[in-house]
């Protein structure tokens, strides 16, 4: 049984979200809507019984349990939701996507995967309880939440995990998405700091997390993350994060160094001062 719920929910009542269904909902004090897409699914590893010397064969589970931006002060966020969906599931179209990407996620464990016809119980489950998922032999998760919304702007995280069965231990990362509420657009790295400075970045976060070292750990940052993946916080820092393995050891997991933007004012577009120090 497969759950796939789309629905509008204001920004006031995502504090008060009932996981378990979805609904339009209207709040005056409000004119920023959100909506919810959720899907499980599960599936057995045909023929992995015998590679892996079990009685039967293994099984995964996949869950997508992510918020998602409807609009903002009345104008459509699909530009903002098909970046999400196309980072996340390597396509826009929301009825294949999580479907799709299920299945290809699945067969990179090295077997065809085979649909389990789950129970409805099985299904709130695993939709209510992410302890569930380690009822599996292996699984492949996807959720969302807010990580800043101010009266400008808005910083979406996108976090995927897996667990390939037998392994040692999973994977896991987080991608920012950054929408300008007021001009209604995205915005990354590029749009912030100036291309001639850029460059001088690395260096600039390098002794950052050094000075946090006893917070980090040990880190070994020469380049800038992955796509450039940042976030804003509630500080207005720049965040640059890097997954596990770029900067550090799997163990220290994410690493998130902070950059004061009025500490690289000198650096930043009028865009990224606009945005940053106004």
């Amino acid at each position: 049984m497969h759950i796939l719920n789309f629905a509008g929910l204001s920004a006031i009542a995502l504090a008060t979200l009932a996981v378990s269904s979805c609904s339009n909902t209207t709040v005056a004090e409000s004119d920023m809507e959100f909506g919810q897409l959720r899907h499980v699914a599960a599936y057995t590893l045909s023929g992995s019984a015998a590679d892996y010397e079990v009685p039967s064969d293994l099984t995964v589970a996949c869950k997508v349990d992510m918020i998602m931006p409807v609009s903002f002060h009345g104008i459509s966020a699909d530009t903002l939701c098909n970046e999400i969906r196309q980072e996340a599931f390597g396509t826009s179209d929301t009825m294949t996507a999580v479907e799709s990407f299920f299945r290809h996620s699945v067969s990179e464990f090295g077997f065809s995967a085979t649909p389990i016809n789950l129970s409805e119980s099985a299904t709130d489950s695993l939709l209510n309880s992410n302890e569930a998922l380690s009822t599996y032999d292996g699984f492949v998760s996807v959720s969302s939440r807010i990580a800043t919304m101010t009266p400008r702007i808005l910083s979406i995280a996108v976090s995927s995990s897996s667990y390939a069965p037998r392994a040692a231990h999973g994977m896991h990362g987080t991608r920012y998405f950054n929408y300008d509420m007021e001009q209604h657009r995205s915005f990354g790295l590029g749009d912030l700091v100036k291309a001639e400075s850029i460059g001088l970045l690395p260096a600039i976060i390098a002794e950052k997390a050094r000075q946090m070292s006893c917070v980090l750990g040990q880190t070994e940052i020469s380049s800038l993350p992955a796509d450039n993946n940042i976030t804003i916080d509630g500080d207005m820092n720049i965040v640059f994060v890097y997954q596990p393995y770029e900067a550090a050891s799997y163990a220290q997991g994410e690493i998130a160094v902070p950059i004061p933007a009025y500490t690289i004012d000198s650096m930043l577009t009028d865009y990224g001062k606009s945005l940053l120090m106004e």
